[in-house]
Parts: C-alpha cells; structure tokens; sequence
C-alpha cells in the first residue's frame, strides 16, 4: 500500500492499514482509516489529506448468474445441457459477488447452463 499526500504531491510513502472505522461518515461520505507510516524526517503532521493506493490480487474464478441455481435444503444444482438436453448436476458454491456466484466444483468453464428459469426445468424432460 502506498500514500500520496497533497502536501507532497511528486511522493510517496510505504504503509499498512492498522485499523478501518465500522461506518461510513453519512455527512461526508467517507470512511476514518488508521495507516501506520515511517516519518523519519517528520514531515508527516496529523490531518493531512492524502490518498491511499491499494493494490489487490485478482481472483480468477468460474462463475454464475445466482439465477442459475436451484437450492433444494443444502443442495444446489444447475442445469447443464448436454448434446441439447437438460442434466441437472450438483455444485458445490464459493463466494458470492452481486448477482454472480463461484462455482468450485461440479462445472467446467465453457459449459452451457441454464441461466434464467431452471426451475421450470424440473418438471421437463431429462
């Protein structure tokens, strides 16, 4: 994690976050974090003004639309279709972001799925 400060806009500092606020300021809409940083030179004064640069790992994952699965007790399914044909087929889920779901096992990436209305597939052909 770095810091740019207004104050010394052509550098930057080195840090880690020791600590982030629970809410969000509802008046200025931001949110308090504590970032430890080295001020050898003592140039660093409280209530500066910066920006904090984060960097994040990606995560490479196969996902679905949460409209794809059918959650029976602690089972869930999607419909695969093979050479045409509907196969419901069990999954075991991951994380949940939005409206998509990570699917860990049970789908292979490039399959086709029913993504909308796989409920009505239940009581189809199979």
């Amino acid at each position: 994690m770095t810091v740019t400060l207004q104050a010394y806009p052509d550098r930057a500092w080195n840090g880690s976050i020791a600590s982030i606020s629970d809410a969000l300021d509802p008046v200025t809409r931001t949110l308090k974090i504590r970032v430890v940083l080295a001020n050898a030179g003592r140039e660093l004064k409280p209530e500066m003004f910066g920006t904090v640069h984060l960097e994040t790992g990606a995560h490479v994952a196969l996902v679905v639309p949460a409209t794809a699965l059918i959650r029976e007790g602690n089972k869930t399914t999607v419909f695969v279709y093979k050479e045409g044909k509907p196969e419901q087929r069990s999954v075991t889920l991951g994380a949940t972001v939005g409206s998509e779901v990570e699917v860990l096992s049970g789908l292979q990436a490039g399959e086709q799925i029913a993504t909308e209305g796989a409920e009505l597939l239940k009581g189809g052909p199979q």
